[in-house]
């Protein structure tokens, strides 16, 4: 059975965690401060400080400084579009993305749902683009060969990530040279936590 949610209940809810989401507001900005004066600090540094940085370090300092201007003065949007037509000129750049969707418990049978895109342009000024979408079913006998729960969304996000993994391999395999950007982190530390058989869909 269905009930609509009680506003009485949930505002003094709110009035007795007041404090807390205010304090966690607070922290949140006192924290940005910090890094925004950091990066301000950052602007006169010099790339010879890379050689004191920790080898497991995640950013290093740019040639000629943390900061770079952008040197153009662009008014306008159609400038700013010439200006990019003339930088991105015969570079072909692609990128992926994925969706999915997860086995709902309403209905007996768990089927997932894995959807990649991956698109490419070679900006020639003449078309030259294409596109594509995969989609792929999981079925219940695969969650069962996994060992993992039949409505599991971790099961669901691996394949996700393996099918968007492969649409770039492919693109990298169909082009000679090319850049392709992908909405998402090709960092996995969080599968250290999952079950091993969803750690192997990640690491293919």
């Amino acid at each position: 059975m269905a009930y609509v949610l009680n506003l009485g209940d949930l505002g003094k809810e709110f009035d007795c965690k007041a404090d807390a989401i205010r304090d966690y507001v607070r922290v949140r900005s006192d924290v940005g401060g910090e890094y925004v004066r950091a990066v301000g600090r950052l602007a006169g540094e010099s790339s010879t400080v890379n050689q004191r940085l920790p080898w497991y370090s995640g950013s290093r300092i740019l040639e000629g400084g943390f900061i770079k201007p952008f040197s153009h003065n662009l008014k306008t949007r159609g400038e700013a579009h010439a200006w990019l037509d003339c930088v991105m000129d015969g570079v072909v750049v692609g990128a992926v993305d994925g969706s999915q969707i997860y086995p709902d418990k309403g209905y007996d049978v768990p089927i997932g749902v894995v959807q990649t895109a991956g698109i490419y342009n070679r900006h020639t000024g003449a078309g030259d683009f294409g596109e594509r979408t995969r989609v792929e079913l999981i079925t219940p006998v695969q969650f069962e060969r996994a060992r993992v729960y039949a409505y599991s969304s971790e099961f669901v996000d691996a394949h996700r990530f393996r099918a968007e993994c492969e649409e770039i391999k492919q693109l990298l395999c169909e082009h000679d040279e090319i850049f392709v950007l992908l909405d998402g982190s090709l960092i996995l530390s969080h599968i250290s936590a999952l079950n091993k058989n969803i750690r192997e869909v990640y690491l293919g």
